[in-house]
């Protein structure tokens, strides 16, 4: 144990400058027409997470360092924006949980390209309040490999909102049938993101053809991810399905809502029992 904790002191001294994230490719330049808050999170390869130059230490500090910013600035009408600047070759698991943390008081940018232009790619990201968390240090992906993550824990709040937040509230019910009945309520698919920027539907490799297909005929698509998918293959993956997304909204045809598969939610899923398919 004693060389453990030595070994995991002498990994904090390693790190990533956040001047050599490699960001993905893909994105356009971000048009900011009305005040708005920004706010920056970077993502190195190794784990290893900034707000502006502040190193966070534990995965409850993203939030609470994202809410004191914005307090300091009350008007609660402005917007408020968070820019992940997380490099390419980062296990979007780790991203995920990243994610996790932020709540939907924030929209959210990926930012690609390079870290000193505002370019960026947006997708939907709806993340229900959380209760309570046990406290988690953020480990770098060497320290990763020695010790064992905490769980934490989810507490979902209970408020009317159109049905895709409704449906992905019930998906975090702790009643099998509701989660079920809300799973079969909808016609969906699931598709899963693979490293090399492949996308699967039933073990089958998809071209842009069939995603076109499965966005047009789904009312929900259930975005899942395998374990070793990069963040470079998540970008890629949202911005293909982003691309038949607005060309069907610009011909007002139907288009599968994205309800990304979180560790959280498959989490979930597998202690109640659920199989999405």
């Amino acid at each position: 144990m004693k060389y453990l904790l030595l070994l995991l002191l002498a990994l904090k001294g390693f790190s990533q400058p956040k001047d050599e994230i490699k960001l993905p490719k893909g994105g356009k330049k971000i048009e900011i027409k009305s005040l708005t808050n920004l706010y920056s999170l970077y993502i190195t390869k190794n784990q290893e997470v900034y707000n502006d130059d502040k190193k966070l230490e534990y995965f409850q500090d993203i939030n609470y360092t994202l809410l004191d910013q914005k307090n300091k600035i009350p008007e609660p009408w402005i917007a408020q924006k968070v820019l992940l600047y997380a490099d390419a070759h980062t296990k979007y698991k780790f991203i995920d949980k990243i994610k996790s943390h932020i709540t939907s008081t924030f929209s959210l940018f990926y930012m690609t390209d390079n870290i000193y232009d505002l370019i960026a790619t947006s997708f939907r990201f709806n993340n229900f309040s959380k209760k309570s968390f046990l406290l988690e240090e953020i480990n770098s992906l060497q320290e990763e490999e020695l010790i064992e993550s905490s769980s934490i824990t989810m507490d979902i709040s209970d408020f009317a909102n159109p049905w895709w937040v409704e449906l992905e509230r019930d998906l975090y019910s702790d009643n099998k049938e509701v989660i079920q009945g809300a799973i079969n309520q909808h016609n969906h698919t699931l598709i899963t993101v693979s490293p090399n920027k492949a996308l699967k539907h039933k073990d089958l490799l998809l071209n842009d053809n069939n995603l076109k297909a499965l966005i047009k005929s789904n009312k929900v698509l259930y975005l899942d991810f395998d374990d070793n998918t990069y963040y470079e293959d998540y970008l890629d993956a949202i911005q293909k399905i982003k691309k038949h997304q607005i060309a069907l909204e610009k011909k007002q045809e139907e288009k599968a809502y994205v309800i990304e598969v979180s560790i959280n939610l498959k989490k979930h899923l597998n202690q109640m029992g659920v199989e999405l398919n």
